[in-house]
């Protein structure tokens, strides 16, 4: 019995050495994959920090697996999930503000984008190409000043027809009060 203790000790305590199959060269997928495209293009939303990390790095050595068909959340035990690796689904993610693969409620890297926030974004876009770049500049930096109020987004693109809220005309109204 000691003799087998004594054995085990010293293979315990003996240092390992280097790994014995060494890449020579470094992982590199094909490029003209269209898996590999399709799963390049999934996006990762309500993912904490460390949770997007893991999967991009599955996405980027080919480890990832995509869903097939829905799996069941864990909160709401409906059939909702539809990203791998994630254990409940977007809207519990959203209510609980929590990462969908760790269930952790630190910072989530990239939010959970709804299609009316997509739709917001879209109109947002297409109201700036329609600008000139001076009135393009005043909108961003009214949205910049006041990023969740209206006033921002109701600029006219009519120079002629200025409205009752524009920042730059309350700028020559102080100033006249000042010449006064």
């Amino acid at each position: 019995r000691n003799l087998v203790e004594s054995v085990e000790m010293s293979l315990s305590n003996k240092k390992k050495g280097a790994q014995k199959h060494q890449n020579s060269y470094a992982f590199k997928h094909n490029k003209n994959s269209k898996v590999s495209h399709k799963i390049d293009a999934l996006p990762n939303q309500g993912l904490c920090k460390h949770c997007t990390d893991i999967i991009e790095w599955r996405k980027k050595f080919h480890k990832y697996k995509p869903l097939t068909i829905p799996r069941r959340c864990n909160k709401c035990q409906q059939k909702a999930v539809h990203r791998a690796y994630h254990i409940i689904c977007d809207p519990c993610s959203i209510d609980l503000k929590a990462c969908a693969k760790c269930l952790k409620t630190d910072d989530i890297a990239n939010p959970i984008r709804t299609k009316e926030d997509e739709e917001k974004e879209m109109e947002r876009k297409l109201l700036l190409v329609g600008m000139r770049e001076r009135e393009r500049r005043t909108f961003l930096r009214n949205e910049k000043k006041n990023p969740d109020s209206e006033s921002s987004k109701s600029t006219t693109t009519d120079p002629s027809k200025p409205s009752d809220s524009d920042p730059e005309l309350d700028e020559f109204d102080d100033l006249e009060d000042l010449e006064d």
